[in-house]
């Protein structure tokens, strides 16, 4: 098993910087990595993630969400499984976006050259989230639409 984690410091609680992550449709305008995204906010539901220099999108199954804090993916692979995990959490300055990343199973240790490498371009998402939310008025961050998690709701 290999644990990786990745903190980002953003300078807005963390109830803001959750409303504006959750806007997945927003994604590509502030952030590098994630070209576009789409699923249903339900544990269970599969998404789907284009990612920038990736040929194939990524399949992740959304394993929970704990509003306005916590939201885990996972996704699997040939005998590996690795859950991604974004936590945002109150700091002195504002808030942190904390990627925890747990990768395990029989091929974990073969695969580990290409899902390390894959885990670690997430601290774009991070870097990139950090600076939107710095870059963005206050009315745009409180423009932001929280999303009702509930069953069945789609962003695409």
């Amino acid at each position: 098993m290999r644990t990786l984690e990745l903190t980002s410091k953003l300078q807005v609680p963390p109830d803001e910087a959750w409303a504006f992550f959750l806007d997945v449709e927003a994604w590509p305008s502030w952030g590098r990595l994630v070209l576009r995204a789409e699923g249903d906010f339900r544990p269970g539901a599969r998404w789907k993630m284009t990612l920038a220099g990736r040929g194939r999108p990524l399949r992740p199954y959304l394993v929970s969400v704990d509003p306005p804090r916590n939201i885990v993916f996972e996704t699997r692979l040939i005998g590996c499984r690795i859950r991604h995990a974004f936590t945002f959490a109150a700091a002195p300055s504002g808030s942190v976006l904390r990627q925890t990343f747990v990768a395990s199973g029989p091929t974990e240790p073969l695969l580990r050259p290409w899902t390390m490498p894959g885990m670690r371009q997430f601290s774009a998402l991070g870097d990139d989230l950090a600076r939107a939310l710095q870059t963005a008025s206050p009315r745009e961050v409180a423009s932001c639409v929280v999303r009702q998690i509930t069953t069945g709701q789609r962003v695409s």
